[in-house]
């Protein structure tokens, strides 16, 4: 290495910074400089690489070729450098930036107000930044940092990202008290019989119900799909349609209406609640504590099937 570049080293900061955040000013303020610092080193890198590096779009700072290729290796630096003080964690009072956490809504609806009470006792510094999930939630943004943390259900982590259980949820079946169904025994075929609402998130057209269901020869209606769980109100259900929801996703909508909850006629996986991250930010103080802190505001429950086992810290 040459002279030139041991005196350039304090720059990749700047490089992984705006990789990171896709932004010269998101980059300032997660390394707590000023804007006008961060866009000097970046014209620094720009004529040591002899490249633009990063190129403004409607979309943010977005990466040139030269610069994706750059980027493992500087990474590595960066976290040889890091692993030289390792033991030096900061607090959480110390914690800056922004968090970037995405879940359906159900899921943020329940962790934002008791993530924003945790922030302002132990990380005031920190700003908690919730995006819903999408179908494909971009293992490339998990990677750069655009999306520090998901949390979601039922889903297996695809390669170069972590995931630990956070806990379960069983279903059940709702429906207004005045349904035809309220006052008998919900026999399997009454349930598959009945008219459903189906909450998608994600768009799914099909469930774990409906592969229940068919193993056993039978299939349901469903009269309508929706996006979220808030959805499920007396005006969607009304007193002739049913939805299988998870139950805390129930104790909720018992609170806006006249419903009654009911155990389904068979058995069902549970719903099981997962954080995922990308491996690179394993060993991210602020990572740590926020897997920590969303941890412990899940119940655990049993796992179903094969699911992994929950863990205090990611590995």
């Amino acid at each position: 290495m040459t002279n030139r570049n041991i005196k350039n080293l304090p720059l990749l900061e700047a490089f992984d910074a705006i990789m990171t955040r896709g932004s010269v000013v998101d980059a300032a303020e997660a390394m707590n400089v000023t804007q006008s610092a961060v866009s000097k080193q970046l014209s620094q890198l720009r004529e040591w690489f002899a490249d633009e590096l990063f190129v403004r779009t409607r979309e943010g700072m977005q990466p040139t070729p030269h610069a994706w290729s750059l980027r493992e290796r500087i990474q590595l630096i960066l976290a040889e450098a890091n692993a030289l003080t390792a033991g030096n964690v900061p607090p959480p009072k110390d914690f800056s930036g922004k968090f970037v956490l995405s879940g359906t809504d159900e899921i943020l609806a329940r962790l934002a107000p008791k993530l924003v009470d945790r922030l302002a006792h132990e990380a005031p510094k920190l700003r908690l930044v919730t995006l819903p999930l999408v179908r494909d939630y971009l293992v490339r943004q998990l990677e750069a940092g655009q999306v520090n943390l998901v949390v979601a259900v039922n889903w297996n982590a695809p390669e170069l990202l972590k995931q630990m259980r956070l806990g379960s949820d069983p279903f059940v079946c709702v429906m207004h008290r005045d349904h035809p169904l309220a006052e008998t025994n919900l026999t399997l075929k009454r349930y598959a019989d009945a008219t459903h609402v189906l909450v998608a998130p994600l768009g799914n057209e099909r469930g774990v119900i409906d592969i229940e269901l068919e193993r056993k020869g039978l299939q349901r209606h469903v009269c309508a799909s929706v996006s979220a769980f808030h959805m499920v109100d007396e005006d969607l259900l009304g007193k002739s349609r049913i939805a299988t929801l998870p139950s805390k996703v129930a104790e909720e909508v018992l609170r806006n209406g006249p419903f009654v909850v009911k155990k389904i006629p068979m058995t069902l996986p549970t719903t099981d609640y997962y954080a995922l991250w990308h491996s690179r930010f394993s060993a991210e103080p602020r990572l740590r504590w926020m897997l920590t802190a969303i941890s412990d505001m899940f119940d655990p429950g049993p796992p179903s099937g094969d699911a992994l086992p929950r863990r205090e810290f990611p590995r």
